[in-house]
């Protein structure tokens, strides 16, 4: 049943170009057979295209916006300037002229262990100790890269993640952090190393940290499978040009989840929600996916299409964002573990930020011969 629905979703989603309420054909799936789910998928985009038009979602998802872009205004208040690029953020000390926008493409490029990269090293190095705070996001990036150099002791690590930066304390949502371009998800993803995940089972991590159970829910055959698939995902394809139909590929297990009467409700008190978070960030990826193969071929339907598209994907890793903060807040989850989490939810965080920049084709991302021109100037 479960590789008819999504085969039924993906299809219509796919022949119609519209917006499809990807959120109600999963829960549909575990109480509605197949041939059921597919005519309620084509119901659900029947209802859509009637109901789009104007409103205030269009006007906040117009393809012009961003967040925190404040076009030719000035504002004292840098957090409205998330992405950095306004007056009042800018680098105030950076070295030959560099900005927010070459920082950025210098991180999404950086190795594992910043020790690795010396100039990248000296550039954060720097923003840490002469640049002011007004550009919330990067100085939170750079200080979080600078980790393993300042705090090898996986201890002390843990420690400062989960106190002094703990990103959750930070008011942005992950939406936002996406467009900004800053890659906060990835660098705590490389500090998610086996090593780290592993000292939360030492003696020495009893001292600091309540060891954590998981919810029966997330030890059901239908979660495991997901997260397995994930952390294999994650261990076989490095590279980002490998990941471009990882969402399809998380998919069947995504619905298998919901599907699943082993997981009870995923995301509420008795659920397990890391594995609902991971299951809707891996449909906002495929319905991303699913709309560039459906564009390449049908480019004249393209332009119409991406605003359902970007409402879903809003209303998507919103929803994973509220079952990542809850599953942190409701259950005692410190911030240092959430990093080291098996569930690898912020591998995936980084994979729909790179599938957003495809999708909305932001400057933030330079070609490597232009940021490698850049290094060489330093």
């Amino acid at each position: 049943m479960q590789l008819l629905a999504a085969t039924c979703w993906l299809a219509a989603c796919q022949s119609r170009l519209s917006h499809c309420s990807v959120t109600a054909v999963i829960l549909a799936a575990a109480a509605e057979g197949g041939l059921r789910l597919c005519a309620r998928a084509e119901e659900l985009l029947e209802d859509d295209d009637l109901q789009h038009g104007e409103d205030d979602w269009s006007r906040l998802t117009a393809e012009d916006w961003r967040p925190g872009d404040m076009g030719n205004s000035r504002t004292s208040v840098p957090m409205k300037d998330l992405e950095c690029e306004g007056e009042a953020a800018a680098l105030q000390h950076s070295p030959v002229g560099i900005t927010w926008v070459d920082v950025k493409a210098l991180m999404h490029m950086r190795p594992r262990n910043i020790a690795e990269d010396r100039d990248l090293f000296a550039i954060a190095a720097q923003i840490q100790r002469d640049e002011s705070d007004n550009c919330v996001l990067g100085i939170a990036c750079t200080s979080a890269v600078l980790l393993p150099i300042t705090m090898p002791r996986f201890r002390n690590l843990a420690r400062v993640l989960t106190n002094d930066q703990n990103f959750l304390f930070l008011n942005v949502t992950f939406y936002d952090t996406m467009r900004s371009g800053f890659p906060i998800f990835g660098i705590l993803d490389d500090l998610a190393t086996e090593e780290y995940r592993s000292w939360f089972g030492t003696a020495e991590s009893r001292q600091f940290f309540e060891p954590h159970v998981e919810k029966p829910a997330c030890r059901a055959p239908a979660a495991q499978a997901l997260r397995l698939q994930v952390e294999r995902l994650r261990q076989e394809r490095p590279r980002e040009d490998d990941l471009v139909d990882l969402g399809q590929e998380l998919l069947l297990q995504a619905v298998d989840v919901y599907a699943s009467s082993e997981v009870d409700v995923p995301g509420s008190a008795a659920g397990c929600r890391p594995a609902a978070a991971v299951s809707v960030l891996a449909v906002a990826l495929s319905r991303l996916q699913a709309y560039s193969s459906a564009a390449a071929s049908r480019s004249s339907e393209a332009g119409a299409a991406r605003y359902p598209v970007l409402r879903d994907v809003i209303e998507l890793v919103a929803r994973s964002e509220e079952l990542i903060r809850d599953y942190c807040w409701d259950e005692g989850i410190p911030f240092g573990m959430l990093v080291a989490t098996p569930w690898n939810l912020w591998w995936l965080l980084q994979q729909m930020q790179f599938a957003l920049q495809r999708f909305l084709g932001h400057s933030w991302k330079l070609p490597s011969d232009e940021v490698q021109r850049g290094k060489a100037e330093l």
